[in-house]
């Protein structure tokens, strides 16, 4: 199937071109970020900093189940803004209370320190912000959702650097996060006001039975992909501490800006994915996942021959370990690309996320073994191998159950097509020297 017999693959491809665009500044910009808090605070403290952003990735995966459901719902369900507002409001309203109660009880019995203090503070705005993904992209506005990322990015520079030359110091730097944070809620919140059209038509308890149903299938499936991403920082941290966990931090943070490639190429889909027919769903998920292996390739070679380098270059000679444990994860990460692509057609376009569930619960087990058993060994290259075996084994797993439910072959997931180079080119403004399509193999 080409790009002429899928209309919506064109203003997707647009779509992911503003959305790589963006997402590309927003990963330039932390990147600036954590140079800074790496060279002040060392790696002890760019460990804590990071930790602090671990707890808040670890949090929204729990609740951002809901932001699913909202998408689900407003997109292939048919239902309005409105329809959700008050099952949402109220949702946000009891996590608020209980979310911090834990943390508390948590510091109160295992010791209290500043991390989750500072995060208790600022539960109330990670759950809208965790959610935002699945309001924005539910509502088809992938620009306001990019102009989000962005915005955040650089407000977060702007208040940690600022809090940093004040002589704040690492909890300084923690309360700017804070700051950012409920500034981005806020637009949140007054950018969904705005797309409020007309009066519910679903009943209060009929909209929160759905949303707890869908959400909590779908949380589940958020806290092992969150799981699947950083159980090899949680058994680093608990063999290594806060000072491995620093320097590991930066190879994965490296690596990671690989992955925002596949999440703009999601983001940009996710919408046409739910809403197509089965047949248009598959061609645009096989179409991305090829599209993104060939670029994501095509970058993390380069990054694997100057990691050593570009990491003594940016963050000194303290963080020199986080090279050679970079080199070992990117492998993983170019074969991982396709697990964020794979998963909005499993929960948007056939509405089973337990499908990706049941792969996260495969993916823990197998990682946690092996991080358990090398990290001791081997330290951060033990990380990174856990990490790298585990995405291995989860893209033939997850491609080879896509493709016998969708009739298609591996090579059409995998292997890039002449009709995908002209599709880049198009996108860039260069016409192909011929735009006929291709045989479909």
């Amino acid at each position: 199937m080409s790009d002429n017999d899928v209309p919506e693959l064109r203003s997707a491809g647009r779509d992911t071109l503003r959305t790589l665009a963006y997402n590309g500044a927003a990963a330039a910009v932390g990147i600036i970020t954590g140079i800074i808090v790496a060279k002040t605070l060392g790696p002890v403290g760019k460990g804590q900093f990071s930790g602090l952003n671990l707890m808040q990735a670890g949090i929204s995966s729990v609740t951002s189940g809901f932001g699913a459901a909202i998408t689900y719902y407003l997109t292939k369900g048919q239902r309005s803004l409105a329809d959700l507002l008050r099952p949402l409001a109220a949702i946000v309203a009891v996590l608020s209370i209980v979310i911090p109660a834990l943390l508390l009880a948590w510091g109160a019995v295992f010791g209290m320190n500043p991390v989750i203090i500072v995060f208790a503070a600022t539960a109330p705005a990670t759950l809208v912000v965790a959610w935002q993904q699945g309001i924005y992209l539910g509502l088809n506005r992938v620009k306001s959702f990019n102009t989000q990322v962005l915005g955040f990015a650089v407000f977060l520079l702007l208040t940690v650097a600022g809090a940093l030359i004040a002589h704040l110091g690492l909890l300084g730097a923690m309360w700017a996060w804070s700051i950012c944070v409920y500034g981005a809620a806020v637009v949140v919140v007054v950018r969904a006001a705005s797309a409020l059209r007309g009066d519910s038509t679903w009943s209060f308890g009929d909209a929160l039975r759905a949303l707890i149903g869908y959400g909590a299938r779908s949380a589940v499936a958020g806290v092992l992909g969150f799981l699947n991403y950083r159980i090899d920082s949680l058994v680093l941290i608990a063999f290594l501490g806060a000072a491995g966990f620093g320097v590991y931090s930066v190879a994965v943070s490296a690596g990671e800006i690989l992955f925002r490639i596949p999440r703009a190429v999601a983001t940009a889909t996710t919408y046409h994915v739910g809403a197509a027919s089965m047949e248009a769903s598959a061609a645009t998920t096989a179409k991305s996942i090829r599209t993104c292996i060939a670029v994501v390739v095509a970058l993390a070679l380069p990054l694997f021959v100057l990691a050593p380098w570009l990491i003594d270059l940016f963050y000194g000679a303290r963080f020199a370990d986080a090279a050679p444990a970079l080199r070992i994860l990117l492998p993983g990460i170019v074969l991982f690309v396709s697990a964020g692509l794979f998963s909005p057609f499993y929960s948007f376009q056939m509405g089973r996320p337990m499908i990706v569930f049941y792969l996260g619960v495969f993916m823990v087990v197998v990682q946690t073994g092996l991080g358990v058993w090398l990290v001791p060994l081997l330290k951060l290259n033990g990380a990174a191998i856990a990490s790298t075996a585990t995405y291995l084994t989860s893209a033939v797993v997850v491609t080879t159950h896509f493709c016998l439910l969708t009739k298609m072959r591996w090579y059409d997931v995998w292997v890039l097509r002449r009709e995908d180079l002209t599709s880049l080119r198009r996108l860039f403004g260069r016409r192909g020297a011929s735009d006929r399509p291709s045989s479909g193999r």
